[in-house]
């Protein structure tokens, strides 16, 4: 009886380690997933990053200020026809 026990518990035993190692290997592949995941979403926040970037050196450049004001805003460079002298008035002591 004890010889059988013995064999039972063996393959009890057995089956519990598989059922563990395919326990582990699907945590794995679960994260392994997961990493996947992130790291194209890490690639994809690189690019928008990099596009973000450019986009704002070339809002900075003065040209296209001056485009945009012309466009958005319909604003006109000053020319020197249109710049009047004013006499300067004398402050008064308050």
């Amino acid at each position: 009886m004890k010889k059988m026990t013995a064999i039972v518990l063996f393959f009890c035993f057995h089956a519990l380690l598989i059922f563990f190692q395919v326990h582990k290997q699907s945590i794995f592949l679960t994260l392994s997933y997961d990493i996947q995941k992130l790291q194209s979403q890490k690639i994809a926040l690189t690019k928008k990053q990099h596009f973000l970037r450019y986009t704002l050196q070339n809002y900075q450049q003065p040209h296209i200020i001056a485009q945009t004001m012309q466009e958005k805003f319909d604003m006109q460079p000053i020319q020197l026809q249109q710049i009047q002298k004013t006499e300067q008035s004398e402050a008064v002591p308050g």
